[in-house]
């Protein structure tokens, strides 16, 4: 059971977290350091005594006021401790290392973090005092760090100058004996203490605060430190007598540590079972390497090829840190199935890098070709025009944007082609197309450009033009093609045009368009078949051509183009709604010859609106055609109840409906 001793006599200008007993002999410490607004504090308990360390920090502060967690020491349960420090309001900046900060990262724990290692090793705290941060390798694991603080003149020591703890400490000999016994057992070798204890010796301190065991004062610390110092020891628990090299020992430890780091990641049944039968003996327990039938480096490349033969890339990825840190501190060569992987890997890298530039070569040029495809889609091959369709959305931005100012579009289509085309072949009527947009093209002006028709002309389009500008224009180019040389034989041009002005602004931006086109064509269709060639006397072409005005109803605007272009061909004005309501408009806004609506529309069907129509006088007799792609037998006799004149099934034959729309006509002309 846990239990919180009576706190040890420490600097008054550091308080002591503890000390927490985690186990019989095991005591953890922490430590809260006041600084000006804020406090900064020393380690973080295993969660099993994080009550505790809560509760003596609130007898210093509240959790909300720690600006800093410096965390030395490391493992799952300070992770699982940390996640409950945070919910309890702490929202400071955790101080560790890039190793242990990688692993808090990777659990997810959302917290600010700074390493030492990208502050440079020190941390400014209030105006003067600092913290300095002292890495440490393999006490006892190969990622620690102790810290000296300004503040107080103190060394919090993390493991080293640790010691096992009792409730007296009267006799310095017994403390002595604790600390060595602690790192006899717990740390690598004597060899990696010195160092350490010589920046301790060589730094002014007061005290040193390890995190577990004893606080070290006056002249304790001193003692402690000299007896560590001049009392050597290889970890004669951990390895066998007959290793006694220093090769032998750090090949040792070196294996120890891999060991006790993939214990994080993998059970000790998992590990043990991977050297079953072979040269290396694991104590199933402590995970320790017993004896081995293979010496020096025969054992410390062999033990890295069996990993790799067993458990591939993924485990020696996981113990590559440690094992880079051990060659790094003793200058050992990389162990051989690290380098041969290192040239393995470079190669596929090379090879990888190849194939990704050679896939992005054949990108480019499959991007570059789509692009050309893409344009040569919009431009006439021979003129290098852009086709109608982008002048259809050229005019659809033009009319959805409000102006003041008119737009206008010419038709001109040459009188000799279907001549030329007969008597030269079509690669000269080509030509002569191409060179009406080279003499168009000369006389235009900035705000004009030229479309290729889907057809035998050319369009004129002007941003900004009225009627008598269009006038003046179309004699100009009259002028210029009846004057060129550059034809195979004198040709003249049929122009009709058309003023944005002209058409109904009540309807859809894609309805106004296809109105232009219509007009444009009908006007010319009307100069090409009459006696006059006067453009003012265009205006009489609606009452000419048209052969009636249908609605069509449709959702579905592939049908509703569809019908749209069927009566065009055969000069039917086409007033197109996709709902109900839109319908209902129209029919206030025209004179409807004929309806054609579609069964299945949104909110009110097809069968709803002929109700409605039936009960308005002045519309129930306009004969009413209805297109499903479900001719029931229910549907057939609801239409008959509705007097609905007929139901055609999709998909549409045109010639069926066009042949049913003129025996309508022919009857409303009786009519």
């Amino acid at each position: 059971m846990t239990e919180n001793r009576k706190n040890e006599q420490i600097d008054q200008n550091i308080n002591h977290l503890g000390p927490f007993m985690v186990d019989k002999k095991w005591a953890y410490n922490s430590y809260l350091i006041p600084v000006s607004h804020y406090f900064v504090c020393i380690d973080i308990t295993p969660l099993h005594v994080y009550d505790l360390f809560k509760t003596s920090i609130e007898k210093y502060a509240s959790i909300q006021d720690i600006k800093y967690l410096v965390i030395q020491h490391f493992t799952l349960s300070t992770l699982h401790a940390l996640i409950q420090f945070i919910e309890d309001g702490f929202s400071g900046v955790v101080i560790t290392n890039a190793f242990y900060g990688k692993e808090i990262k990777q659990s997810g724990i959302n917290c600010k973090l700074e390493f030492i290692e990208d502050i440079e090793y020190r941390l400014n705290i209030g105006e003067k005092d600092f913290l300095l941060f002292h890495p440490m390798i393999f006490l006892p694991y190969p990622h620690m760090f102790m810290t000296y603080s300004s503040v107080g003149l103190t060394f919090f020591s993390s493991m080293l100058c640790s010691s096992y703890f009792e409730d007296s400490l009267s006799k310095m000999d017994i403390i002595k004996k604790q600390a060595f016994q602690f790192h006899l057992e717990n740390m690598p070798m004597s060899n990696y203490l010195k160092p350490l204890l010589d920046l301790i010796k060589s730094t002014k301190h007061k005290q040193i605060c390890p995190i577990f065991g004893h606080l070290l004062k006056y002249d304790f610390k001193d003692s402690v430190i000299d007896y560590l110092y001049k009392h050597d020891f290889y970890n004669s628990n951990q390895y066998s007598a007959k290793y006694k090299t220093i090769d032998d020992v750090r090949i040792y430890e070196l294996i120890q540590q891999v060991l006790v780091h993939l214990s994080k990641y993998y059970s000790k049944h998992d590990i043990v079972n991977i050297f079953l039968g072979s040269p290396y003996h694991l104590e199933h327990d402590s995970l320790m390497l017993k004896k081995s039938t293979l010496e020096g480096y025969k054992l410390y490349h062999g033990i890295f090829e069996h990993i790799y033969a067993k458990k591939g890339l993924l485990w020696l990825s996981i113990i590559e840190p440690i094992v880079n840190k051990f060659v790094e501190t003793y200058q050992y060569e990389l162990p051989t199935i690290y380098r041969s992987l290192v040239v393995q890997m470079n190669k596929e890298k090379e090879e990888l890098e190849k194939r990704k530039n050679e896939l992005e070569s054949n990108f480019q040029k499959l991007t570059i070709h789509m692009n050309e495809i893409k344009e040569s889609a919009l431009r006439c091959p021979f003129t290098n025009l852009y086709y109608q369709s982008v002048l259809s959305e050229l005019m659809k931005a033009k009319l959805e944007t409000k102006r003041e100012d008119s737009f206008g579009l010419l038709l001109i289509q040459l009188d000799q082609l279907v001549s030329i085309n007969k008597r030269y072949g079509k690669e000269t009527g080509n030509e002569s197309i191409r060179n009406l947009s080279y003499l168009i093209n000369d006389i235009l002006k900035l705000d004009q450009q030229l479309f290729k028709q889907y057809g035998p002309g050319l369009f004129l389009f002007s941003h900004q033009i009225n009627e008598k500008e269009s006038k003046r224009l179309i004699q100009v180019i009259k002028n210029i093609v009846n004057d060129s040389q550059l034809f195979i034989e004198k040709v003249s041009v049929t122009i009709s045009f058309v003023l944005e002005s002209e058409i109904e602004k009540d309807i859809a931006i894609e309805l106004q368009v296809n109105q232009l086109f219509d007009l444009l064509e009908k006007r010319m269709f009307l100069l090409k078949n009459s006696d006059f060639k006067d453009i003012k006397e265009e205006q009489n072409e609606k009452s000419i051509l048209s052969e009636g005005k249908i609605l069509l109803v449709d959702e579905d605007e592939t049908n509703r183009n569809m019908i749209y272009r069927i009566f065009k061909r055969i000069h039917y004005e086409v007033v197109l709604a996709s709902n109900v309501e839109q319908a209902l408009k129209c029919l206030d806004m025209y004179k409807i010859d004929i309806i054609i609506s579609e069964i299945n529309l949104s909110k009110i069907d097809g069968f709803q609106l002929k109700q409605m129509l039936n009960e308005n006088t002045s519309y129930q007799h306009i004969p009413f055609i209805m297109v499903s792609h479900n001719k029931t037998l229910e549907n057939i006799k609801r239409g008959n109840a509705l007097d609905v004149d007929m139901i055609i099934e999709k998909p549409i034959i045109p010639e069926e409906l066009i042949g049913h729309i003129k025996r309508f006509r022919e009857r409303w002309m009786k009519v």
